[in-house]
């Protein structure tokens, strides 16, 4: 049983920002079929129009070698029952303008390939699931019950509601496994070699994201907000809250039971930070610990300022100086405190932290 631990980052403005520099350059990003830029980095792969198909490529290469990630806000359309069919974020040797329409997504055909599938149609003969659904897939397949079939299908509640669905990829190559996150849920992860397994030992490849649709249609538009290579970094959401000033809860930064040491998860999401910090040099932060493992309140407390101080130190061995940093331990003082804008509150069965932002 793992510590129910929390971890809050509050920045004090100098000045107040409201957004984040976009980390993608226009020219690197190359639109295919019937793909139309709607500027911002953002673009119409289809309309809602029958059998269409677009697609756009990220040029020059990314080295499987190297972590990355990717974020971009996707719309799925409006049409639920009547609407297909979906998009594919593809990886590939190539740049190749667009597999197969239709139930193919722009992926089908594509050898050899990797595609993460946001599939908005049952196509019956492929053993799609009545609901929205994500997979990962190989070599241009959209079956479901082939080999190259790898993970899924991961139902998903309606996508086709005329809403814009965050969605991030993130690779690992150290421990070869890719992740998939919709709306800041991970909702698909698969630990794979894909430079051995999928792509012959070619390391350096083209991505790119492909949507069709069929006899049933639907609009699909993507905005690029981040493409982050070499270094793991927060997602472009989470900097965009934290540059806001809304609070923002890292629940990767956990303890074991009754442990004081850092796990990995926690080290990985630490470094993620104090980049973060490195990148906005006049930001501070506040830190709000919370334990709540059955002990009586002083032993919670106590827990919590022990562990503090190990990510003090952490934060301040990566370059991260005192006068940045300040720090409270809750232990579970709070634990069952309700939503209020000025207090402690409970989400499930850990704590958030909130507080009014000091500004200059």
């Amino acid at each position: 049983m793992k510590t129910i631990f929390t971890l809050i980052f509050l920045l004090f403005f100098f000045p107040i920002f409201s957004q984040t520099i976009l980390e993608v350059d226009p020219k690197d990003l190359y639109a295919a079929g019937d793909t139309r830029s709607l500027g911002n980095n953002c673009f119409r792969l289809t309309t809602a129009q029958y059998w269409e198909g677009g697609s756009v490529w990220y040029d020059p290469k990314i080295s499987l070698l190297e972590p990355f990630e990717m974020e971009m806000n996707i719309l799925f359309g409006c049409k639920d029952e009547m609407g297909a069919d979906g998009l594919v974020f593809i990886f590939h040797t190539q740049k190749i303008p667009l597999g197969y329409k239709g139930e193919g997504m722009g992926f089908a055909g594509m050898i050899p390939s990797l595609g993460v599938e946001i599939d908005t149609y049952q196509n019956f003969h492929l053993m799609d699931p009545a609901e929205d659904h994500v997979g990962i897939m190989a070599h241009g397949t959209i079956r479901h019950y082939d080999d190259f079939n790898l993970v899924g299908p991961v139902k998903l509640p309606n996508i086709e509601d005329c809403q814009e669905h965050l969605f991030r990829i993130n690779w690992e190559p150290d421990a070869k496994r890719l992740s998939v996150y919709l709306d800041n849920q991970k909702i698909v992860a698969h630990s794979i070699d894909l430079v051995g397994e999928i792509f012959n030992g070619e390391t350096d490849l083209y991505w790119g994201v492909a949507a069709a649709t069929g006899k049933k249609t639907n609009m699909h538009e993507i905005c690029f907000e981040q493409l982050t290579f070499n270094e793991p970094q927060l997602g472009y959401s989470t900097k965009r809250d934290l540059l806001e000033g809304t609070i923002v809860d890292l629940p990767n930064i956990d303890f074991p039971t009754r442990s004081e040491r850092l796990p990995k998860e926690a080290i990985e999401e630490l470094d993620k930070m104090v980049l973060f910090l490195k990148d906005n040099p006049k930001h501070s932060i506040q830190l709000y610990l919370h334990s709540n493992e059955g002990g009586n309140s002083d032993t919670e407390k106590t827990k919590s300022q022990r562990r503090s101080v190990q990510i003090l130190k952490y934060l301040q061995q990566k370059g991260i100086s005192n006068d940045r940093i300040s720090m409270q331990a809750m232990g579970s003082q709070y634990a069952k405190q309700k939503v209020n804008e000025s207090e402690i509150f409970r989400q499930g069965n850990w704590v958030n932290a909130y507080m009014f932002i000091p500004r200059a």
